[in-house]
């Protein structure tokens, strides 16, 4: 590992910055019984061995002990760091300016050790918690292109689960009502464009999911005719600003569809109720002897975009007589 090239121009700027207001509380504290030469000597002196040893900390000593939670390995090597710093000083201040060996070796290096580790313990407990914050970002934004790359995975599988079962549904109507299918063909065009459209998108407004909704039943009664019957009970006052995931009260419907027997002279009713906080789409249970293959999408799918966007979930009750499902809003600015 090379040291020197895991530094980054913000903490050199971070090392520049505390040498600057630390300088002269001990330059003075020097000059108070040394010449100004010897001061400026010493103060070099310490600028490169506290710099080196806060820098071995931060870049080799962390990320080699810390992050496999070695923490006596860590200090360990803190305190060889800083005995071999000592060691340094020693020799400088000894050898090359000539100033007088102490009495005891063992109580010099023990009162250096402290001194110094007060600046480490300043320059180098800054350093670490710049690298924290500066991990927790970039651990952040990971975690956000990951949600927002497993949103468009979900997303994808929801446009083709869409148009796969409505092409179902024109190839039948081209049979009995060829004049009617071009309507039909037209409606799916506008909402294959919402899909389209709103792919890029973590969630819509409300107003516009129920628009699509709305467009949707229109292609189910064209199939169906009467058979199902559909309510909305909407009792929001804020359609604007309340979001939802796209496509979300379309699948729901879709499911109902899917997996229940209406009939004109007995027509499913499938209700829809709308509060501040959430959808409820709730219908009797009518389940068809032979149910149409499922790609495991539905559901699944919604719980799964729910949970990437928010701490909410679908909830599902299933009971023998009736399905009922809730899609609660979701407030991206609580997320």
């Amino acid at each position: 590992m090379n040291l020197l090239k895991d530094i980054s121009k913000s903490d050199w700027m971070v090392i520049v910055g505390f040498w600057i207001i630390a300088m002269p509380v001990i330059l003075s504290d020097y000059i108070s019984h040394l010449s100004l030469n010897k001061s400026l000597s010493l103060m070099i002196l310490d600028l490169v061995l506290i710099t080196a040893v806060s820098i071995t900390m931060v870049f080799w000593l962390a990320p080699k002990y810390l992050s496999t939670k070695k923490y006596v390995h860590f200090f360990l090597g803190m305190l060889i760091a800083l005995l071999i710093e000592s060691i340094l000083y020693w020799y400088g201040t000894t050898v090359i300016w000539e100033f007088h060996i102490p009495d005891s070796i063992i109580e010099y290096l023990g009162d250096e050790i402290t001194n110094d580790a007060q600046s480490l313990g300043i320059l180098g407990g800054v350093l670490l918690a710049k690298k924290y914050f500066e991990g927790q970002q970039s651990l952040f934004k990971l975690e956000a292109e990951t949600r927002t790359n497993e949103l468009r995975a979900l997303q994808s599988q929801v446009n083709p689960h869409f148009l796969f079962n409505n092409l179902n549904s024109l190839d039948e109507l081209i049979d009995s009502n060829p004049i009617e299918a071009k309507n039909y063909v037209n409606k799916l065009a506008q909402l294959y464009r919402y899909l389209i459209n709103s792919n890029d998108n973590d969630v819509v407004t409300f107003k516009e999911e129920l628009e699509f909704a709305n467009n949707y039943i229109y292609l189910l009664d064209q199939r169906y005719g009467d058979s199902y019957k559909f309510t909305v009970v909407n009792h929001s006052t804020d359609q604007e600003s309340i979001l939802i995931p796209p496509a979300s009260l379309q699948l729901v419907l879709e499911n109902v569809v899917k997996h229940n027997i209406g009939s004109v002279s007995n027509p499913l009713e499938i209700e829809i109720i709308i509060d501040q906080e959430k959808i409820v789409i709730k219908n009797e249970k009518r389940l068809k002897v032979k149910r149409g293959d499922s790609n495991n999408v539905g559901v699944k799918n919604l719980n799964a975009r729910y949970e990437l966007l928010s701490d909410k979930s679908v909830k599902v009750t299933n009971t023998a007589t009736e399905y009922r499902i809730e899609l609660p809003f979701i407030n991206l600015l609580n997320t």
